[in-house]
């Protein structure tokens, strides 16, 4: 897990051509305009989902997740959330098994110990395989607010 600042991110283009793509990306779109859903940077090596959420406290309805295929660059860009992280490992207890389209694995939420984090705009972390991670979690463990929030999703070649 990386966490930096989005003006930081160049730094990591070396982690492959993928990643310099998908950096060389965010630093150049305009997020202030950029449409809610789901936009192809290059087909599925690399594409970006824009949304708008309402953080929720910390419960049995947190979602901790990991990908097989695929690393994460999360962006928040408006809002603040506090964001979950915990090595996966094969003792996590398993919600929902790993969906190879959708490469995803849930974990039960009350079955990881994990760490938190602040999530602030302008911020970034990046999730590899190895990373387990929950997010949208309200910052207060209070419901109420909303961000803005961009996951740019980089394939593992």
């Amino acid at each position: 897990m990386i966490l930096t600042r989005l003006d930081d991110l160049a730094r990591y283009a070396c982690l492959g051509k993928n990643f310099a793509d998908a950096i060389e990306w965010a630093r150049s779109v305009d997020w202030e305009t950029i449409a809610e859903g789901r936009h192809a940077i290059d087909g599925d090596r690399l594409f970006v989902i824009c949304e708008r959420v309402a953080p929720q406290p910390f419960g049995p309805a947190t979602v901790w997740e990991a990908h097989n295929r695929y690393a994460d660059i999360q962006l928040l860009l408006e809002g603040a959330e506090r964001m979950g992280w915990a090595a996966r490992t094969d003792d996590l207890p398993v919600r929902t098994p790993y969906d190879a389209a959708g490469d995803k694995v849930f974990f039960d939420p009350l079955g990881v110990n994990g760490e938190w984090l602040e999530f602030r705009p302008g911020q970034a972390m990046v999730f590899f395989p190895e990373d387990t991670h929950a997010p949208c979690v309200a910052p207060t463990n209070t419901a109420g607010s909303t961000s803005k929030r961009a996951v740019i999703k980089v394939r593992l070649d």
